[in-house]
Protein backbone atom coordinates (compact mmCIF):
# COMPACT_ATOMS: atom_id res chain seq x y z
CA UNK A 1 0.00 0.00 0.00
CA UNK A 2 2.93 2.37 -0.80
CA UNK A 3 1.49 6.15 -0.82
CA UNK A 4 -1.55 5.58 0.29
CA UNK A 5 -1.93 7.26 4.28
CA UNK A 6 -3.22 4.92 6.86
CA UNK A 7 -4.56 8.33 8.33
CA UNK A 8 -6.86 9.04 6.09
CA UNK A 9 -8.93 6.04 6.12
CA UNK A 10 -12.63 6.00 7.79
CA UNK A 11 -14.71 3.45 8.52
CA UNK A 12 -17.93 3.35 7.51
CA UNK A 13 -20.54 0.30 8.83
CA UNK A 14 -24.35 -0.22 7.80
CA UNK A 15 -26.71 -3.12 7.95
CA UNK A 16 -28.67 -4.20 4.92
CA UNK A 17 -32.47 -2.95 5.48
CA UNK A 18 -33.47 -6.06 2.86
CA UNK A 19 -30.40 -8.29 2.90
CA UNK A 20 -28.89 -8.80 -0.66
CA UNK A 21 -29.61 -4.68 -1.34
CA UNK A 22 -26.81 -2.60 -1.76
CA UNK A 23 -26.39 -0.06 1.07
CA UNK A 24 -25.00 3.39 0.49
CA UNK A 25 -23.64 4.50 4.08
CA UNK A 26 -23.35 8.19 4.47
CA UNK A 27 -20.07 9.62 6.63
CA UNK A 28 -22.32 11.56 8.95
CA UNK A 29 -24.79 8.91 10.59
CA UNK A 30 -22.44 5.63 9.82
CA UNK A 31 -18.85 6.59 10.83
CA UNK A 32 -17.25 4.43 13.62
CA UNK A 33 -14.33 6.06 15.27
CA UNK A 34 -11.71 3.21 15.66
CA UNK A 35 -7.88 2.87 15.38
CA UNK A 36 -4.51 1.35 14.02
CA UNK A 37 -6.90 0.22 10.82
CA UNK A 38 -5.25 -2.49 8.85
CA UNK A 39 -6.75 -4.32 5.80
CA UNK A 40 -5.59 -7.73 4.75
CA UNK A 41 -5.43 -8.84 1.10
CA UNK A 42 -8.61 -9.83 -0.70
CA UNK A 43 -9.16 -13.49 -0.57
CA UNK A 44 -11.51 -15.81 -2.08
CA UNK A 45 -13.59 -19.12 -1.72
CA UNK A 46 -13.60 -21.45 -4.57
CA UNK A 47 -15.81 -24.45 -5.54
CA UNK A 48 -14.68 -27.53 -7.23
CA UNK A 49 -16.55 -27.88 -10.87
CA UNK A 50 -16.14 -31.91 -11.44
CA UNK A 51 -17.84 -31.26 -15.57
CA UNK A 52 -17.70 -33.76 -18.28
CA UNK A 53 -15.79 -31.97 -21.06
CA UNK A 54 -14.58 -34.09 -24.22
CA UNK A 55 -11.38 -33.07 -23.71
CA UNK A 56 -8.18 -33.24 -21.03
CA UNK A 57 -7.15 -30.04 -18.78
CA UNK A 58 -8.16 -28.80 -15.89
CA UNK A 59 -11.70 -27.70 -14.85
CA UNK A 60 -12.01 -24.12 -13.39
CA UNK A 61 -12.82 -23.25 -10.25
CA UNK A 62 -15.97 -21.32 -10.01
CA UNK A 63 -15.65 -18.10 -7.21
CA UNK A 64 -18.20 -18.22 -4.48
CA UNK A 65 -17.03 -16.01 -1.47
CA UNK A 66 -14.85 -13.06 -2.54
CA UNK A 67 -14.00 -11.28 0.80
CA UNK A 68 -11.50 -8.80 2.70
CA UNK A 69 -10.67 -8.89 6.67
CA UNK A 70 -9.95 -5.65 8.54
CA UNK A 71 -8.44 -5.74 11.71
CA UNK A 72 -9.09 -2.23 13.69
CA UNK A 73 -9.49 -1.36 17.54
CA UNK A 74 -12.98 0.36 18.63
CA UNK A 75 -13.34 2.37 22.08
CA UNK A 76 -15.56 1.00 24.32
CA UNK A 77 -17.38 4.16 25.24
CA UNK A 78 -21.75 4.23 25.74
CA UNK A 79 -24.05 6.23 23.79
CA UNK A 80 -24.28 8.59 26.94
CA UNK A 81 -28.22 7.79 26.96
CA UNK A 82 -30.04 4.97 28.67
CA UNK A 83 -31.73 2.65 25.91
CA UNK A 84 -29.77 4.08 23.43
CA UNK A 85 -27.27 1.69 21.32
CA UNK A 86 -23.42 2.58 21.44
CA UNK A 87 -22.18 3.36 17.18
CA UNK A 88 -19.83 0.26 17.83
CA UNK A 89 -22.74 -2.30 18.79
CA UNK A 90 -23.26 -1.94 15.19
CA UNK A 91 -20.12 -4.11 14.48
CA UNK A 92 -21.59 -6.90 17.38
CA UNK A 93 -24.01 -7.73 14.98
CA UNK A 94 -22.13 -7.86 11.81
CA UNK A 95 -19.99 -10.64 13.95
CA UNK A 96 -23.30 -12.25 14.51
CA UNK A 97 -24.66 -10.49 17.90
CA UNK A 98 -28.04 -9.83 18.75
CA UNK A 99 -29.17 -6.98 20.09
CA UNK A 100 -31.73 -5.85 22.66
CA UNK A 101 -32.84 -2.26 23.19
CA UNK A 102 -34.89 -1.53 26.40
CA UNK A 103 -35.81 2.36 25.74
CA UNK A 104 -34.47 4.32 28.54
CA UNK A 105 -33.40 1.05 30.18
CA UNK A 106 -30.33 -0.58 28.51
CA UNK A 107 -29.02 -2.44 25.60
CA UNK A 108 -28.02 -5.89 25.59
CA UNK A 109 -25.65 -7.57 23.13
CA UNK A 110 -26.13 -11.55 22.89
CA UNK A 111 -24.93 -14.52 21.26
CA UNK A 112 -28.17 -15.80 19.83
CA UNK A 113 -28.59 -13.64 16.81
CA UNK A 114 -31.86 -15.78 14.42
CA UNK A 115 -31.00 -13.79 11.50
CA UNK A 116 -26.81 -13.59 11.66
CA UNK A 117 -24.20 -15.09 9.96
CA UNK A 118 -23.73 -19.43 11.15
Amino acid sequence: MSGKSMKKMLLLAKLEAVPGTDIVPAAATNAILCRGLMPSIITAEFAERNNIKPHKGNDRKLAVGVHRRFQFEVEIAGSGVAGTAPAWGLLLQICGFSETVTLATDVVYGTECPSGPS
